[in-house]
């Protein structure tokens, strides 16, 4: 789900003005803004999205909240998995536990790329989640970075174009992503023979320095 343009607009021209005011930092901190918004989820990830493409425009607003994403997803991937015994606990009291846990279970790496791919998941949530699973790190990296990409663009190009007044490019990006989740269901079977190489080659690693 999208955010409502109302919500946007009415918070978005005060932060426009700070991000503008604050000079060359601006980009450093809509990227840390990001980073942090996955970290603790002060704001939602779309609303911050839109937000990005308003102030900084389409191409930069996309590169600046990529690299927010991406740092604060590592972030709380590496959290989750350094601090497993206190955080699984925490997250098994949430409804979406269970049903996150079942879909990554039965339906692996290709089902986490779609919630990734596309706005309106609770992806902050899932960063934490899959810190608890075997998923390796480099392979976490390249989903909650790459996949996140489209949504993010569309995002960016949602908040630009409020900006400018301007939605046409918007169903245009559309058809792209459902392009790209095409391509992405072709190379499932790539993709899961790669997580099984990859994982074997861990746990030999592991068997070898006990």
């Amino acid at each position: 789900m999208l955010p409502d343009i109302n919500i946007i607009l009415d918070n978005a021209k005060e932060l426009r003005e700070f991000f503008q005011n604050a000079g060359s930092l601006g980009p450093v901190l809509m990227i840390i803004f990001q980073a942090l918004q996955i970290v603790f989820a002060p704001l939602p990830g779309e609303f911050t999205g839109v937000v990005a493409g308003y102030i900084f425009g389409t191409f930069a607003g996309f590169v600046y909240s990529s690299v927010g994403l991406s740092i604060g997803s590592m972030m709380s991937f590496f959290i989750s998995r350094h601090f497993r015994p206190r955080i699984r606990p925490i997250l098994k009291k949430s409804k979406l536990y269970e049903k996150f846990e079942f879909l990554m279970v039965h339906q692996g790496i290709f089902v986490i790329m779609i919630l990734f791919l596309f706005p309106g998941f609770p992806k902050d949530f899932l960063c934490y989640i899959l810190g608890l699973t075997r998923l390796p790190w480099q392979a976490f990296f390249l989903i909650a970075t790459f996949c996140r990409m489209p949504g993010t663009l569309m995002l960016t190009l949602q908040g630009d174009n409020i900006y400018k007044g301007d939605f046409i490019e918007v169903s245009m990006l559309f058809m792209l992503i459902l392009i790209i989740m095409y391509v992405l269901w072709l190379k499932k079977d790539t993709l899961y023979l790669w997580m099984e190489t990859h994982n074997g080659a861990n746990n030999n690693n592991k068997k070898g320095c006990e």
